[in-house]
C-alpha cells in the first residue's frame, strides 16, 4: 500500500508540473471521451466508496466485538482522505483549462467530481466524530492525515495559482492565498524551480508509508488515474509513461477489455 500512496503522489505533482500543456498548444483540445472516462471512473469509485461506508457501518453496529471491521473501515477513510489531494488538484487543472481558453468545456465535469469528493468527506468526518466505529488513536491518526492532506491541498494548489484563479478548490482560501503569495515572492524561476523540486520531494517523503494496510478501491484508482493521464496532449502522455499508473491503467484497461470480450462470447 506505501507504493500505491506513493504513485498517487507522482500522479499529483505530475499533474502540477504539466497543467500548462492542456492550453498551451492552440490545436489541442482535451479528448471528450478521456473527459468522459474520467467522471464515469471516478463517479463508480464514489458510489462504491460510499457503499461501502455504509455497509461497514451498518455491520459494525450490530458485530459480536467492538470494532470488528476497524482495519477494513480504517483503511477506506485513509483512501478517501488522501484522494481528496487529488481530486482537488485535478479539478482545479481542468478549471483552469477553460479560463485560459474561455470555454466551457472541462470545468463542470471536473466540478461535479469534486462536489462528489466533497460529499464523501462531509460523511467520513461524520464518522470519525460519531466515535463508536473506530478506537480512539485510530480516530486520531484520521483526523491527522485529514488537517495534513488539507495542508498540502493548499500547497500544491499555490503551484498553480500564476495560471488563474483556483481558490474555489482549496480548503482555506485565505491560506492558499498567503502560499500563493509566498511562492510568487520568490524572485527567479530558477529559485521557484528549486523550491517546487523541494516541496515535491518532501510531498513524496511524507506520503511513502499508509498509516492502514487495507485500501479497497485500488483498481478503481488506477483506471481514474489512467483517464486523467488521457487527458493531456500526446507528447506529455509519452512523459508520463513512466509513471506506474500509466502502466498500471493500461493493464487493467486491458484486462477489462478482454472480460468484455469475454461476456459477448458466451452471450
Amino acid at each position: 500500500m506505501g507504493a500505491f500512496m506513493h504513485d498517487l503522489m507522482e500522479l499529483v505533482t505530475f499533474i502540477v508540473d504539466h497543467t500548462p500543456a492542456l492550453w498551451q498548444a492552440a490545436d489541442f483540445i482535451i479528448p471528450e471521451n478521456a473527459l468522459q472516462g474520467y467522471w464515469v471512473s471516478a463517479r463508480s469509485r464514489f458510489e462504491r466508496w460510499a457503499s461501502t461506508l455504509k455497509e461497514l457501518t451498518s455491520r459494525s453496529l450490530t458485530a459480536s466485538r467492538e470494532y470488528r471491521f476497524r482495519n477494513q473501515l480504517a483503511g477506506i477513510l485513509e483512501e478517501i482522505l488522501t484522494n481528496e489531494i487529488l481530486t482537488r488538484v485535478w479539478t482545479a487543472a481542468l478549471s483552469l483549462y477553460d479560463q485560459q481558453r474561455k470555454v466551457d468545456w472541462a470545468g463542470p465535469i471536473g466540478q461535479s467530481a469534486f462536489l462528489a469528493q466533497l460529499e464523501l468527506r462531509v460523511r467520513s468526518l461524520g464518522i470519525l466524530s460519531d466515535g463508536h466505529f473506530l478506537p480512539g488513536e485510530d480516530i486520531q491518526k484520521l483526523l491527522q492525515l485529514c488537517e495534513r492532506n488539507d495542508r498540502w491541498c493548499d500547497l500544491l494548489l499555490s503551484r498553480l495559482s500564476e495560471f488563474g484563479d483556483v481558490s474555489a478548490y482549496a480548503v482555506d482560501p485565505q491560506r492558499w492565498q498567503e502560499f500563493s503569495a509566498d511562492f510568487g515572492a520568490i524572485p527567479t524561476e530558477k529559485q521557484r524551480n528549486q523550491a517546487w523540486e523541494l516541496m515535491r520531494a518532501s510531498l513524496l517523503a511524507t506520503y511513502a508509508v499508509p498509516m492502514f494496510r487495507y485500501h479497497m478501491q485500488l483498481s478503481q484508482t488506477v483506471l481514474v488515474a489512467g483517464y486523467i493521464l488521457d487527458c493531456f496532449p500526446q507528447d506529455v502522455l509519452e512523459i508520463s509513461q513512466d509513471l506506474n499508473f500509466y502502466r498500471e491503467s493500461r493493464f487493467v484497461a486491458r484486462c477489462r477489455r478482454a472480460q468484455e470480450l469475454l461476456a459477448e462470447v458466451h452471450v
